[in-house]
């Protein structure tokens, strides 16, 4: 007897892409009651499933699942349908031949496949597609998958070596048109290379005299010091970030203009200014005028420079799905962001706002008293990252941050069913991530999109749970619904003690319960971290089912729960030195950019952020530091700048 591998092949996940959420959770159900009896009739390739209840459906041969039929009256593929394929998985899993399992390469899909699945028009559409300026991230992986940047749209395999099975996120029905193009841009990825960036645009060095101007502007900025120089520098910067915007240079205007924000800040005497953070910025934009002037560079060069695709956007009604939220403490304000999905698109986008703090206070509010704060029409930020909203209309930034102005917005509880949330940010599990993680540049050589970085990855378990005195930091391995494994890592502080607390209290007394962790990834010597932002927990009890949002960051502890026994010290004792030469480095680099190489007179600490450095093996920004030190000059100091960027990402 045939067996249907496809059917076999599909996880519930795969199934709810067919269907949706509620039918496959009502054929569990009625698989798991055992009231209903099932026969199968199976004639080569074809399997009809005959049901007690009664429902007979119909998979054709040569035809995929999303092409069965039921004698139901449902119109497309019904609780039957799935209900079907959930069964036949259980009943013929026995008689199937051992497959192939592990990473696979759809780029070993011949022609004779591609044009067995499209039209001749559709597969020259495709080459057309590949050829024009492609940027795609690809990932080998039991289910694999494409990334396209431009347009933006992912292609997973559901099924392996079934071109049938290539799932898109666009509108048009599978196998579409960035199928064909996924599968010819795998070949072009190295045989040898589990995930990678696959580009066809144009990779030439890339020169523009108004980033010269903008370069020579900061340089004479930082000799003559934000605060000694005129207001018009403002106008000027404003100016240069206008014309390289205009040339394409959409990420370097960005930083442009967000230095030319903070010098207004500055001489406005606004409680927003931020030395450490204009350090980060012309670091940054050093970075990468000297990586779009380099002959080679191992990114594409439009995550460096950006495109018309990364540039402010109008949007129409829509409707973003909360995720958590983040907070940044920094010299004088906190940055909180609410990260949340656009649900039709699949990009992350944040709400955010700026909390100014007094200057020489320990009278600090909590995260927790930040995130509860009213800040758009009765609304807090701790409100958006667990709720989503719907609006009609507002501005999108090339960042992606969402500019809510004066927008017609509501906000809504939502349920938690983050399983269908769309891909990228959702992803099988940490193999899958790790992958990625593995293919990318730093931040200073990517999009300046917020959320790229973002996350939510659904957990079968959780594992040794523990809180780390020596880093003040809770760490909790992860098992993902795949089996592969993560760590989670939160980091206290004597702010967000309260929703410190909160994540301890649920991760150890609801291990089994916890199925989604959104947050911000990173690649660890021990695998995937997993910074998080928000903790999906189910629980289970006399009313029913429910699930819950956890927010570390914002969250405050529910008097009724037990605390945990962990203790707790201020972070600024712990992790040091290297705690203190992270933020000694930004905060000098600042004061210098501040007061100006000229008037600058805190050359011992520049010193001592040397002779730290290399005790600490930080050789290249040590020897930057000893180099600004010796020389006082703008070479020195914009090579210790970009250094500091790249130390601030790690």
């Amino acid at each position: 007897m045939s067996v249907r591998k496809d059917m076999l092949a599909l996880s519930p996940d795969d199934l709810v892409s067919f269907s949706n959420r509620g039918n496959l959770n009502r054929a569990q159900r009625d698989l798991d009651s055992g009231q209903f009896n099932v026969e199968y009739k199976i004639d080569q390739d074809e399997v009809i499933v005959v049901w007690s209840d009664p429902a007979t459906c119909v998979f054709p041969a040569g035809k995929t699942v999303s092409d069965a039929f039921c004698t139901c009256p449902a119109t497309s593929i019904c609780r039957h349908i799935v209900r079907s394929v959930l069964a036949y998985q259980r009943d013929m899993a026995h008689a199937q031949t051992p497959q192939a399992t592990g990473p696979w390469n759809p780029g070993d899909m011949g022609d004779d496949v591609l044009s067995t699945a499209f039209s001749a028009a559709l597969i020259a559409k495709a080459k057309a597609l590949v050829e024009d300026s492609m940027v795609v991230e690809l990932v080998r992986s039991e289910k694999p998958s494409a990334r396209f940047h431009h347009p933006a749209h992912t292609v997973k395999f559901l099924v392996r070596n079934d071109i049938r099975y290539a799932h898109c996120n666009c509108a048009s029905a599978s196998p579409c048109v960035h199928a064909g193009a996924a599968v010819l841009a795998f070949r072009r990825l190295p045989a040898d290379e589990i995930a990678g960036i696959v580009t066809t645009a144009d990779e030439s060095p890339k020169q523009d005299k108004s980033a010269d101007d903008a370069l020579e502007l900061l340089s004479r900025l930082a000799t003559q010091g934000i605060a000694r120089s005129p207001a018009e520098a403002v106008d000027r910067l404003r100016g240069l970030g206008l014309k390289l915007a205009d040339h394409g240079w959409v990420w370097p205007a960005d930083v442009v203009q967000e230095i030319a924000q903070a010098h207004a800040l500055y001489h406005s005497h606004d409680a927003r200014f931020s030395g450490d953070e204009v350090a980060e910025l012309f670091g940054e934009f050093a970075i990468r005028i000297d990586a779009l002037g380099a002959p080679a560079i191992p990114v594409p060069r439009s995550f460096v420079q950006g495109s018309a695709a990364d540039e402010a956007t109008k949007l129409g009604q829509s409707r973003f799905i909360g995720l958590g939220c983040l907070s940044r403490v920094q010299r004088g304000h906190v940055d909180m962001l609410a990260l949340m999905q656009d649900a039709a698109h699949g990009r992350v986008i944040a709400v955010t706002h700026r909390f100014t703090e007094p200057p020489d206070t320990d009278e600090l509010p909590s995260l927790a008293e930040l995130g509860s704060r009213l800040v758009f029409r009765g609304r807090s930020l701790a409100s958006f990252g667990s709720g989503q909203i719907v609006m009609q209309q507002a501005k999108l930034t090339q960042n992606h941050r969402l500019d809510l102005g004066k927008a017609q917005a509501s906000v809504y509880a939502q349920n938690f069913r983050w399983e269908e949330l769309l891909a990228p940010v959702l992803v099988d599990g940490f193999d899958e991530l790790q992958a990625r993680l593995a293919s990318l540049a730093p931040a200073s050589l990517r999009s300046r999109r917020v959320g790229e970085d973002v996350h939510v990855c659904p957990i079968d378990r959780v594992e040794d749970v523990i809180f780390v005195e020596r880093t003040q930091s809770v760490i909790a391995k992860l098992v993902a619904t795949d089996g592969s494994r993560g760590i989670l890592e939160f980091g206290y502080s004597s702010r967000n003690r309260d929703g410190c607390e909160r994540l301890l209290t649920w991760l150890n007394n609801s291990p089994q319960g916890l199925k989604f962790v959104a947050g911000i990834a990173k690649a660890g010597p021990n695998g995937v971290v997993l910074a998080p932002t928000g903790l999906v927990f189910e629980i289970k009890d006399e009313s029913g089912t429910r699930r819950e949002l956890i927010q570390p960051w914002v969250d405050s502890l529910d008097a009724h729960l037990e605390t945990s026994t962990a203790t707790f010290q201020p972070s600024e004792r712990v992790n040091a030195p290297l705690g203190w030469f992270i933020s000694q480095s930004g905060s000098v680099l600042g004061d210098i950019l501040v007061q100006g190489l000229d008037d600058f007179v805190g050359w011992s600490d520049v010193e001592e952020l040397g002779r730290v450095g290399n005790e600490l093996g930080f050789q290249g920004i040590s020897r930057a530091f000893d180099e600004l030190h010796s020389h006082k000059n703008t070479v020195a100091l914009f090579e210790a700048l970009a250094l500091n960027s790249l130390l601030q990402e790690a």
